[in-house]
Order: structure tokens, then sequence, then C-alpha cells
């Protein structure tokens, strides 16, 4: 269900940034470079992206939070097991 956003103004002339850290030792919403440095320095593989409005941040951080939420389903093998029975 969408949520409706027409009730935040984005910052249109702002030179403000804002981050998403996905991965790192923190995940979360940034809005200093140094914040996502400090979250993502030696962190093997960081995931971590800026944009522009506000809006934009948060959406970006309700999907990975949904995307964490959901359980990990286990692939099943290709393989086919047998059992022989009476043998």
């Amino acid at each position: 269900m969408a949520r409706d956003l027409s009730t935040i103004q984005p910052e249109v002339h702002s030179r403000r940034r804002y981050y998403v850290v996905s991965e790192g030792n923190k995940p979360g919403v940034y809005y200093e470079w140094e914040d996502v440095e400090a979250q993502t320095k030696k962190y093997s593989c960081p995931l971590y992206c800026r944009y522009r409005t506000e809006i934009e941040v948060r959406e970006a951080h309700g999907v990975y939070q949904r995307r964490q939420a959901k359980p990990k389903t286990k692939q099943r093998s290709s393989r086919r097991r047998t059992t022989v029975l009476g043998a």
C-alpha cells in the first residue's frame, strides 16, 4: 500500500544531501557524509546511496526495511531424493 507523501514538502533548492546505508556497521538514514563514511569504513562490501530529497531517502530506506523483514526462503535442491522401501 502506497503512503500519502503529499504532506511532505521536498526541499527544492536545498544543497542538503541524504544517504541510506543498506549494508554497513549500522544501516539507516544519514544526513552527513562523515556519518556514512564512519558506518561503511572497514566494512566488507558496504552498500549506500545518496539522494536529493528526504522523500526519496525515506522511500529507499522503507524498501530496504521491507526486504530485511521478509523471511528468507530456503532453496530446494534440484536433485530428487528417492527412498527405496523394503530393500
